[in-house]
């Protein structure tokens, strides 16, 4: 096969997939992951079963790519992190506002997460998703050693700013207007004024600073 045609097959699965992923996300977001059946996704497709199971082994995989696919310019925030150091306020809140935008900008998006709430907060026990989890840590850790972060648990600090993000990410989706900015800044200060005090409890100083944001930093800001 020629490297034309070869680039030309690449293309063709890429957009059978594409297509698989914006069936299935419709179908998620109209009667929920629970009732959907794989012949409702093929059936927005219109793609046959084999087609189906050349790109995904189950609806459980459809799922988890849409849900990884959507969190992409997260992830990409939080790995580029270390060629763009910054202290801790400011990666918190541009990785909130990142994940608060895509989860509320799109409206069959919007369908799918708010419809589906709790197959998200199971995904977390997901190997593709601890990985990222474990990609936070890293980053974290490494801010530590940078002195951008104060040293703390890097482990509970990462499973708290995403299991914070996401209950946020959750409850703006019930808003009519959702406030990305706001809910930002609530969660960066929530983070940032924990981390400072958890410092000063660890070892009985004032804790690094946080880049020049205070620890007086509450949730009054939001």
């Amino acid at each position: 096969m020629t490297e034309l045609g070869t680039e030309r097959r690449a293309r063709a699965r890429l957009e059978r997939r594409r297509m698989i992923l914006k069936a299935a996300l419709r179908t998620f977001g109209e009667i929920g992951y629970e009732r959907a059946t794989i012949s409702d996704i093929l059936r927005q497709a219109d793609m046959t079963t084999s087609t189906f199971y050349n790109y995904f082994p189950d609806k459980d995989s459809v799922f988890l790519a849409l849900v990884v696919d959507a969190v992409a310019p997260v992830i990409e925030e939080i790995d580029g992190w270390s060629k763009r150091p910054m202290a801790l306020p400011e990666f918190v809140q541009r990785v909130c506002r990142i994940c608060f935008e895509q989860a509320v900008r799109d409206l069959t998006l919007r369908k799918l997460l708010a419809r589906n709430s709790h197959k998200l907060r199971s995904l977390v026990q997901e190997p593709a998703v601890r990985e990222k989890l474990a990609s936070l840590e890293s980053n974290l850790r490494g801010a530590m050693e940078r002195g951008d972060v104060p040293i703390v648990d890097a482990r509970l600090l990462a499973a708290s700013l995403i299991g914070i993000t996401l209950e946020m990410a959750m409850r703006l989706l019930e808003e009519d207007v959702p406030d990305v900015e706001a809910a930002a800044r609530f969660v960066r200060s929530l983070i940032v004024g924990g981390v400072d005090r958890v410092a000063e409890d660890d070892d009985g100083s004032a804790g690094g600073g946080m880049g020049g944001e205070s620890t007086a930093l509450t949730c009054a800001s939001f």
